[in-house]
C-alpha cells in the first residue's frame, strides 16, 4: 500500500484521494464541450464521477477547505458504517480539531488538525486504510 506524504501533497492530489478513496468516485475528464464554433473547447479542470453517473467539477468540491464538503465526507462514512466524533479542544501549546472513526469491526481511526475539515478528511483516509 502506497503511503501518501500528506503536507507535501497539493490540494488537487489530497481532494483526488479522497474522491476515489473515500467518496469512491472516479476521477476522469469532463465529458462535454464548452463555447460555439471555433471557441468550441474542452473543458480543462477533471471531474469526480459519482455512482449515480452524476459528476462534479473538481473546481466545486474542496473537502479539506470547506465544511459542506467535509460533511458529505461524514455522511459517506456513516453510511459504510462508521461512527464519526468531532471535538474540539483548546490547550495552552495547541488548539485544534480532533476527529475519530469508530467502527464496530474496524479499530478506530482518529487525526487532529487545526481546521475540522481537515480532521474529517484525514481520519476518513485512515479509517479506508490510506497511510497518510
Amino acid at each position: 500500500m502506497p503511503q501518501y506524504d500528506w503536507e507535501t501533497m497539493t490540494f488537487e492530489e489530497k481532494h483526488h484521494l479522497l474522491a476515489e478513496k473515500v467518496m469512491e468516485w472516479t476521477v476522469g475528464e469532463h465529458p462535454e464541450l464548452h463555447g460555439t464554433g471555433q471557441m468550441m473547447v474542452e473543458y480543462e479542470e477533471p471531474v469526480y464521477f459519482r455512482q449515480d453517473g452524476t459528476f462534479l467539477c473538481e473546481c466545486e468540491w474542496y473537502p479539506t477547505e470547506d465544511i459542506s464538503a467535509a460533511w458529505e465526507v461524514v455522511e459517506k462514512m456513516k453510511q459504510d458504517g462508521w461512527l464519526p466524533s468531532i471535538e474540539y479542544f483548546e490547550k495552552a501549546i495547541r488548539k485544534g480539531y480532533e476527529v475519530t472513526m469508530g467502527h464496530m469491526s474496524e479499530d478506530a481511526q482518529w487525526a487532529i488538525s487545526e481546521t475540522a475539515p481537515e480532521a474529517i478528511c484525514l481520519a476518513a483516509l485512515r479509517a479506508k486504510g490510506v497511510d497518510v
